[in-house]
């Protein structure tokens, strides 16, 4: 259902029923999950989904295969065109795993939990705007980390500026799980906020990368004039079932630490 034709091609979002039969699958992966952790179950279940599909980002093909097999200007716009919302695909899926543990845990959510029940009211404008500037900030520290952490090399070009190389996959994988931690310890820690909206970010900084740095003329000038595994920043080499699975780990990582920091803080002394 997930592999592609080719071999060496890459893990993209497949036809509308492998797709609902995939958020079916993810449903259950997250309900059986969240069962066989009990009764950490709403804690380590969120895990199934995403930890599945970081082994699909792994096996896969990558961006530079698939530039070597697109090499006109217009066969590689036509790719990242598709690939600008898929992140939003990928995400949905872990959601729906999200919702497999949900139902697992719907009885349990009955109950009350007198650690919650006081919480201080807030007002609806300053809880949008806290999660609105956790979703934002989320993203940057995510695209400097991207920066930083996932490349290989980069060459000055006269036209462009600077092109970098498709690091392997494992550091990718490497680079998005200590980017978005980062982003959710961040959060969380100033912002008091899930790891759902640093999540939410993945999709965000495959649509701003995907836009704004596969120009029409850095495409032209990469393909006449780079090897396929140049491009424009790294973040554009990145798969959206890359930028989704390692992503959400990432943001669960982050998370738990920012709430295990703040429980020594708290007990130190």
């Amino acid at each position: 259902m997930a592999a592609p034709d080719d071999p060496f091609g890459v893990v993209s979002a497949p036809s509308i029923n492998s797709a609902a039969m995939l958020a079916g699958l993810a449903i259950f992966a997250g309900f059986l999950a969240s069962c066989f952790s009990w009764p950490y179950g709403r804690e380590i279940g969120v895990l199934a989904v995403p930890s599945g599909l970081a082994v699909w980002a792994i096996r896969s093909g990558d961006m530079a295969a698939l530039m070597q097999q697109n090499p006109s200007l217009a066969q590689r716009q036509a790719i990242f065109a598709s690939f600008r919302f898929e992140s939003i695909f990928w995400l949905a899926i872990i959601g729906a795993g999200f919702l497999g543990v949900f139902l697992a845990h719907t009885a349990e959510r009955t109950k009350k939990d007198d650690s919650e029940v006081q919480k201080p009211t807030e007002s609806k404008t300053h809880i949008y705007l806290n999660r609105t500037l956790a979703i934002v900030l989320s993203a940057v520290i995510v695209q400097i980390f991207i920066c930083i952490l996932a490349k290989d090399f980069s060459i000055s070009d006269n036209k462009i500026g600077l092109v970098t190389t498709l690091p392997a996959v494992g550091q990718i994988a490497f680079a998005l799980i200590v980017a978005f931690a980062i982003a959710a310890f961040v959060a969380k820690k100033f912002l008091q906020s899930s790891y759902i909206y640093s999540m939410v970010a993945c999709s965000l900084v495959s649509i701003y990368s995907l836009t704004f740095y596969v120009k029409e003329e850095s495409l032209r000038h990469l393909a006449q004039n780079w090897p396929a595994n140049f491009f424009t920043h790294p973040s554009v080499a990145i798969l959206p079932i890359q930028m989704a699975s390692f992503g959400v780990l990432g943001a669960i990582v982050g998370y738990w630490i920012a709430i295990s920091f703040e429980h020594w803080r708290k007990h130190e002394k």
